[in-house]
């Protein structure tokens, strides 16, 4: 009996630990996928640009999906120190700079995208300056000078900078989380923003880590499940059949709940549909791997 108490004990640390490191790593994946990206099949020209701005102040975005714009490269960027940094990742963008960009930051905010304005990398800000209390300081790219609004915490040598075209990448808000690739290919044609060539489900993706985040709870709930079953074989016969209608009456409440709580591209149109559970894990890992399936 000792034995067995001791080794309930243990069980309920280790799902406490693992419940811990779940938040912690969820609470990333969530921050780090605010939107729904897409990835166009050809850079974005001003006047493209221009014309999905204007589509979005129009009553034809009765969904009032928003389009955060960026594209990446690598340049070198150069400090008043005559310091110089060689392959910084640069991210140009036109919008909300975290839906771009979803990082944490040490000092200061994100960049406007009005203004010559900039953020860079803990890991750049201590190559050029050797410091991360650097706010007003300027760096220079392409022979144009910034000043430095923020300091985020990055591995990578990054720099965070407002542009006007040239974009690759857009991060949408308002698409509808069951139907994400429809809403993003009609914003697409809407917009006159061009092909879609792939796609990042990050608001699906940060679903199934807030799912998985559940996995200890839903371990504890199979446990007692099993106990009450146990209980309830061992009642007399009226009480055991009672309680075995009670349990299937709360098993039928809570399957429509359970079902109302999960996403639309993780069930089927028509239950009768044998092929779309074969296809399912397919399904979760394109969202993870940001396909376009």
């Amino acid at each position: 009996m000792m034995h067995r108490k001791r080794g309930w004990a243990v069980a309920a640390v280790l799902l406490v630990v693992l419940q811990l490191l779940l938040q912690t790593r969820v609470a990333h994946i969530v921050q780090q996928n605010p939107t729904v990206t897409v990835t166009l099949s050809s850079p974005l020209t001003a006047g493209q640009l221009a014309a999905a701005r204007e589509w979005e102040k129009s009553n034809a975005n009765t969904q009032a999906v928003t389009a955060s714009f960026w594209s990446e490269k690598a340049a070198a960027v150069s400090a008043d120190s005559d310091r110089t940094a060689e392959d910084v990742t640069c991210i140009g963008f036109d919008g909300t700079a975290q839906d771009c960009l979803p990082v944490e930051y040490l000092q200061g905010t994100a960049p406007g995208v009005v203004g010559q304005q900039c953020a860079i990398s803990s890991t750049l800000a201590w190559t050029l300056f050797g410091s991360y209390d650097i706010m007003g300081l300027t760096v220079a790219l392409d022979r144009t000078e910034y000043f430095i609004s923020g300091v985020f915490k990055s591995k990578s040598k990054t720099l965070l900078y407002p542009a006007q075209s040239g974009f690759t990448h857009a991060a949408l808000r308002g698409l509808s989380p069951d139907t994400p690739k429809t809403d993003a290919e009609q914003w697409a044609a809407a917009t006159g923003a061009g092909k879609i060539t792939a796609i990042t489900y990050g608001p699906q993706k940060a679903w199934l880590a807030q799912a998985a985040c559940a996995l200890p709870a839903l371990i504890v709930g199979l446990a007692l499940v099993v106990l009450l079953l146990r209980f309830i074989c061992a009642l007399p016969g009226v009480l055991h059949g009672a309680a075995l209608f009670a349990l299937a009456l709360a098993f039928a409440w809570a399957v429509p709940h359970f079902l109302q709580a999960l996403p639309g591209w993780l069930i089927p149109g028509r239950w009768s549909d044998f092929s779309f559970w074969p296809t399912l894990w397919t399904k979760i890992m394109d969202t993870c791997n940001g396909n376009m399936k």
